[in-house]
């Protein structure tokens, strides 16, 4: 009930919310729970919090609602329900879009995201590589940590778990013993 009295009145238009999302879904009961909230719509709600605050320029509301669908997304129940609700395609595009500017909380936020839904490898990989994805890690790590002695560890630690999807996934890095793999790209 809480959950649900969060999302449905506040969690579109109030950066409090999202935070308090943000960190209740560190909780796995609480992420579960999130997506079966409101009649089964959380996920949606959140998402359209994502595009609210996206189209608003609201960069601390958006990096909490992408850790919110992050911290769902890593359950293996709830996976299929992001994917279907069409998280991957947004988060992707807001990420393409962004990863030059955006603040390294964001970029981490999104990358974890991407990375929880790429364990849907069928799904989501394919459109990943072919949307360009090494090229946007490539920037995200140019950016967030090219100093070795201080690198962002939140985009560190999330580019590291998106590769590590990626290369798990057939057609990719290519599968044992075929070298169609498309791993050459990252070079």
């Amino acid at each position: 009930p809480f959950l649900a009295s969060v999302l449905e009145e506040k969690a579109e238009h109030s950066p409090a919310a999202l935070d308090c999302l943000a960190r209740l879904t560190e909780n796995d009961l609480a992420a579960g729970a999130l997506a079966g909230s409101c009649g089964g719509r959380g996920i949606n709600v959140v998402l359209d919090s994502v595009r609210y605050a996206y189209d608003a320029g609201a960069g601390g509301p958006l990096r909490d609602a992408l850790w919110t669908l992050s911290h769902v997304a890593k359950l293996p129940d709830c996976l299929p329900l992001c994917v279907y609700a069409g998280v991957a395609p947004l988060a992707f595009s807001i990420l393409t879009d962004s990863v030059a500017e955006a603040p390294a909380d964001q970029t981490a936020a999104n990358l974890a995201l991407l990375a929880h839904l790429a364990a849907e490898r069928a799904a989501v990989v394919p459109d990943l590589v072919a949307g360009g994805i090494f090229e946007v890690l490539r920037t995200a790590l140019q950016r967030h940590c090219s100093d070795a002695y201080s690198p962002n560890e939140p985009v560190l630690y999330a580019a590291a778990l998106m590769l590590q999807r990626l290369a798990a996934a057939d057609g990719v890095v290519g599968a044992t013993g075929a070298s169609s793999g498309r791993g050459e790209e990252f070079r």
